[in-house]
């Protein structure tokens, strides 16, 4: 499901193998899988409409993430896709409070105000697109095979 673009159904799958999973390569591999899902499917989708949602969906993909890493410490592309995570995270709390703020000041409610470039320029390379003038970031690393 994950290479068609199903992440819904493919999280749903990895999920279950985690459960049935507890320990080993495969658990650590469910729990990676899972962390992407999260992270490329809901959690960046919520960024603009729903930052506060995509906030609680970033920290599950987070913690997929290190399990991931608690389960099998030589996934290295666990460790990387925390780190993307992690700065993803600090971005969106960062536009959460400018938002509070403007609001405070009277300038407009948080779903009416954009996010800053900061965000827009993080969105666009981890997703692999590279922004004008800079050097192309690490983009999340993909599903590990089974």
């Amino acid at each position: 499901f994950y290479r068609l673009g199903d992440y819904t159904r493919a999280l749903d799958s990895f999920e279950h193998a985690a459960r049935l999973r507890r320990k080993g390569p495969l658990a650590a591999q469910a729990r990676y899988n899972s962390g992407n899902c999260l992270f490329i499917s809901q959690g960046l989708g919520m960024v603009h409409s729903d930052p506060y949602g995509a906030l609680g969906l970033l920290e599950q993909a987070l913690a997929s993430f290190q399990e991931a890493r608690r389960l099998e410490s030589s996934l290295g592309d666990a460790a990387h896709n925390a780190g993307v995570v992690k700065r993803w995270l600090q971005l969106i709390e960062q536009q959460i409070e400018q938002q509070r703020a403007r609001q405070a000041a009277g300038k407009g409610s948080p779903q009416q105000t954009a996010p800053g470039p900061g965000v827009e320029a993080i969105l666009r390379r981890d997703n692999g697109v590279r922004p004008s003038g800079g050097a192309r970031s690490r983009p999340l690393r993909a599903e590990k095979d089974w």
